[in-house]
Protein backbone atom coordinates (compact mmCIF):
# COMPACT_ATOMS: atom_id res chain seq x y z
CA UNK A 1 0.00 0.00 0.00
CA UNK A 2 1.00 3.51 -1.23
CA UNK A 3 0.91 6.72 1.13
CA UNK A 4 0.95 10.10 -0.41
CA UNK A 5 1.07 12.58 1.88
CA UNK A 6 -0.31 15.28 -0.63
CA UNK A 7 -3.13 13.28 -1.71
CA UNK A 8 -4.53 11.85 1.86
CA UNK A 9 -6.39 9.57 0.29
CA UNK A 10 -4.48 6.77 1.58
CA UNK A 11 -5.13 7.35 5.57
CA UNK A 12 -8.87 6.48 4.44
CA UNK A 13 -7.89 3.08 3.26
CA UNK A 14 -5.45 2.55 6.19
CA UNK A 15 -7.41 3.47 9.01
CA UNK A 16 -5.76 1.76 11.75
CA UNK A 17 -2.41 3.39 10.69
CA UNK A 18 -4.40 6.93 10.66
CA UNK A 19 -5.01 6.16 14.07
CA UNK A 20 -1.64 4.95 15.30
CA UNK A 21 -0.40 7.74 13.57
CA UNK A 22 -2.67 10.14 15.42
CA UNK A 23 -2.30 8.64 18.71
CA UNK A 24 1.40 9.30 18.37
CA UNK A 25 0.86 12.98 18.36
CA UNK A 26 1.76 15.05 21.22
CA UNK A 27 1.45 18.87 22.44
CA UNK A 28 -0.73 21.47 21.07
CA UNK A 29 -0.82 24.75 18.44
CA UNK A 30 3.00 24.71 17.07
CA UNK A 31 4.82 22.44 18.94
CA UNK A 32 4.00 19.03 18.06
CA UNK A 33 6.12 15.39 18.87
CA UNK A 34 5.78 12.46 17.83
CA UNK A 35 6.19 9.87 20.39
CA UNK A 36 8.01 6.77 19.41
CA UNK A 37 8.08 3.17 19.91
CA UNK A 38 12.05 2.80 21.17
CA UNK A 39 11.49 -0.88 20.73
CA UNK A 40 10.26 -0.36 17.18
CA UNK A 41 13.20 2.39 16.61
CA UNK A 42 15.73 -0.17 17.04
CA UNK A 43 14.67 -3.31 15.57
CA UNK A 44 14.58 -1.34 12.46
CA UNK A 45 18.09 -0.27 13.37
CA UNK A 46 19.05 -3.61 14.28
CA UNK A 47 17.83 -4.84 10.68
CA UNK A 48 19.91 -1.98 8.43
CA UNK A 49 22.94 -3.41 11.00
CA UNK A 50 22.49 -7.01 10.35
CA UNK A 51 22.41 -5.91 6.79
CA UNK A 52 25.31 -3.54 6.28
CA UNK A 53 27.76 -6.28 8.77
CA UNK A 54 26.80 -9.43 6.25
CA UNK A 55 26.90 -6.92 2.50
CA UNK A 56 30.22 -4.92 4.17
CA UNK A 57 31.88 -7.16 6.08
CA UNK A 58 30.59 -10.64 5.42
CA UNK A 59 30.31 -10.77 9.24
CA UNK A 60 26.49 -12.50 9.31
CA UNK A 61 25.01 -11.66 12.97
CA UNK A 62 22.67 -14.19 14.49
CA UNK A 63 22.49 -12.84 17.85
CA UNK A 64 21.21 -10.22 19.14
CA UNK A 65 23.73 -7.32 19.32
CA UNK A 66 25.36 -6.22 22.36
CA UNK A 67 24.29 -2.31 22.01
CA UNK A 68 21.72 -0.49 20.13
CA UNK A 69 21.94 3.54 21.01
CA UNK A 70 20.03 6.09 19.12
CA UNK A 71 19.53 9.61 19.42
CA UNK A 72 19.44 13.04 17.35
CA UNK A 73 22.24 14.11 15.87
CA UNK A 74 22.11 17.49 17.15
CA UNK A 75 21.80 16.39 21.02
CA UNK A 76 25.87 15.44 20.51
CA UNK A 77 28.12 17.68 22.23
CA UNK A 78 31.08 18.58 19.65
CA UNK A 79 33.38 16.39 21.46
CA UNK A 80 30.70 13.13 21.20
CA UNK A 81 30.34 14.11 17.56
CA UNK A 82 33.58 14.38 16.57
CA UNK A 83 34.27 10.85 18.22
CA UNK A 84 30.92 9.73 16.66
CA UNK A 85 32.45 10.51 13.30
CA UNK A 86 35.24 9.45 13.35
CA UNK A 87 35.98 5.67 12.26
CA UNK A 88 37.61 3.79 14.58
CA UNK A 89 41.18 2.07 14.19
CA UNK A 90 40.56 -1.39 12.78
CA UNK A 91 43.06 -3.78 14.68
CA UNK A 92 42.36 -6.09 11.59
CA UNK A 93 41.75 -6.13 8.52
CA UNK A 94 38.37 -6.74 6.78
CA UNK A 95 37.46 -9.95 5.34
CA UNK A 96 38.68 -10.45 1.82
CA UNK A 97 36.31 -10.03 -0.79
CA UNK A 98 34.23 -8.14 1.39
CA UNK A 99 33.04 -4.40 0.26
CA UNK A 100 34.94 -3.13 2.92
CA UNK A 101 38.42 -4.31 1.98
CA UNK A 102 37.10 -3.35 -1.61
CA UNK A 103 36.76 0.34 -0.10
CA UNK A 104 40.19 -0.07 1.59
CA UNK A 105 42.31 -0.98 -1.62
CA UNK A 106 40.64 1.07 -3.53
CA UNK A 107 40.57 4.37 -1.25
CA UNK A 108 42.74 3.42 1.28
CA UNK A 109 40.64 4.25 4.14
CA UNK A 110 37.31 2.29 4.85
CA UNK A 111 35.17 5.26 6.24
CA UNK A 112 31.69 6.56 6.09
CA UNK A 113 29.44 5.09 2.73
CA UNK A 114 27.44 7.81 2.20
CA UNK A 115 24.15 6.28 0.47
CA UNK A 116 22.32 9.45 -0.36
CA UNK A 117 23.66 12.45 0.48
CA UNK A 118 21.61 14.23 3.01
CA UNK A 119 19.25 11.31 3.34
CA UNK A 120 21.23 8.60 4.69
CA UNK A 121 24.94 7.14 5.56
CA UNK A 122 26.59 4.47 7.04
CA UNK A 123 30.30 3.08 8.72
CA UNK A 124 30.79 -0.82 9.36
CA UNK A 125 33.81 -1.58 10.93
CA UNK A 126 35.35 -5.09 12.30
CA UNK A 127 38.43 -6.09 14.51
CA UNK A 128 37.33 -6.23 17.79
CA UNK A 129 33.26 -5.54 18.14
CA UNK A 130 31.36 -5.29 14.73
CA UNK A 131 30.39 -1.61 15.00
CA UNK A 132 27.81 0.21 12.43
CA UNK A 133 27.11 3.54 12.82
CA UNK A 134 24.27 5.27 10.84
CA UNK A 135 22.99 9.23 10.09
CA UNK A 136 19.11 9.29 9.08
CA UNK A 137 18.60 12.78 7.53
CA UNK A 138 21.26 14.15 9.36
CA UNK A 139 19.00 13.76 12.04
CA UNK A 140 18.79 9.94 13.63
CA UNK A 141 22.49 8.72 15.00
CA UNK A 142 22.73 5.43 15.84
CA UNK A 143 24.81 2.52 17.15
CA UNK A 144 25.15 -1.14 16.85
CA UNK A 145 27.48 -3.20 18.33
CA UNK A 146 28.07 -7.18 18.41
CA UNK A 147 30.95 -7.95 21.02
CA UNK A 148 32.97 -11.23 19.72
Amino acid sequence: MRFDARSGESWSTAPALARHFAQSLTGAGDTRQLSIAAERVAAVLVKLAKGHALYELHEPQYLPPTSVHFTGLHTFSPAQLEKFEAPAVAAIWPEVGSRAMQRLAEEGSAGWVVVQPGRYRFLAQTGGPVLVRMVLSEYLAAEVTWDP
